[in-house]
């Protein structure tokens, strides 16, 4: 699991932060399938931020 940052604001410069995600494209060899998976429904009313500076990207958030 990632280590938590004291600092939230210590990646906010990093002009570098998408390199690696732009790297990564969607193959046939890296597609999923999700033929005989559960699956889950997400209608319903959602509640969103949009986050202008990609802070979730930049402290990969996802890791936790």
């Amino acid at each position: 699991m990632a280590k938590k940052k004291a600092n939230n604001f210590q990646d906010i410069h990093v002009e570098d932060y998408l390199a690696e995600y732009e790297c990564n494209y969607i193959t046939s060899e890296t597609l999923i399938y999700d033929f005989n998976r559960h699956k889950q429904s997400l209608n319903g009313e959602w509640n969103f931020a949009v986050d202008q500076y990609d802070t979730c990207l930049r402290q990969k958030w996802f890791l936790e």
